[in-house]
């Protein structure tokens, strides 16, 4: 063990030493509860093997995983820059080298998607970017809850707030009302719609220099109608 990543609640990222080189584990402690993690451990398999049969892949899936008593262990190797420490050092990205990452993204997408696989949790974290601007997107989320109440933050932050930074990118369509209409299974199957507009969030924030196009209160005010980040993109890229 080297050095603990982050603040996430959910699963604790650590970064330890292999004799290959750096690798990073997510790391689940089990809660007092029975879960039974065999479902979670076929999705994570399925999602490994179609993606090893990809030419050139920009994706990148957990190599390892390993179950204890107390515990459940994802493994991959350990990249030194995400898209979110890479806005932030220098040299600062150029123009071309954002259109070059943008694509990169989309395509990983495709290749996602093209295999029936969507990610569920798409952000500037779980984008992995090389010191030669190579692109990976990685940490498939099919563990995460597909659906999560809209007045209960508690469940955002604890699955998807990484670093407590309140950036929120789930698609409006993912919070649903207790007692409304639509009843939701927090398992349902993901839909590539999902992964769509969190990309469009993702390219919106390469394109910003870093800045946020939605923090959870406002993505709640949007799927509302109450709104319109257009204005602060508009101003925004005027002048970048």
């Amino acid at each position: 063990l080297k050095e603990v990543l982050g603040r996430a609640r959910f699963l604790k990222s650590i970064q330890c030493k292999h004799d290959e080189g750096l690798v990073l584990v997510k790391v689940y402690f089990k809660r007092g509860d029975s879960s039974d993690l065999r479902e979670y451990e076929r999705k994570l398999a399925r999602i490994r093997e179609v993606f090893s049969r990809i030419e050139n892949p920009h994706v990148w899936p957990f190599q390892f995983w390993l179950e204890t008593d107390k515990a459940a262990y994802l493994l991959r190797q350990y990249f030194f820059n995400n898209l979110h420490d890479r806005l932030s050092t220098r040299p600062f990205l150029s123009l071309v080298e954002k259109k070059w990452l943008a694509f990169q993204l989309l395509y990983a997408v495709k290749q996602c998607h093209d295999n029936g696989i969507c990610h569920g949790d798409i952000k500037c974290e779980n984008v992995l970017v090389t010191s030669w601007n190579w692109l990976y997107l990685a940490d498939f989320a099919s563990f995460k809850p597909t659906y999560i109440p809209h007045d209960d933050p508690s469940d955002f932050s604890f699955f998807f707030d990484t670093g407590g930074r309140r950036r929120c990118y789930l698609a409006p369509e993912r919070f649903y009302e207790h007692g409304g209409e639509i009843q939701v299974a927090h398992d349902a199957p993901l839909r590539p719609s999902m992964d769509i507009f969190a990309v469009g969030c993702v390219i919106a924030e390469l394109f910003l220099e870093g800045q946020p196009l939605f923090e959870l209160s406002q993505l709640l005010a949007y799927r509302r109608g109450q709104y319109d980040p257009s204005q602060h993109l508009e101003k925004r890229l005027q002048y970048s």
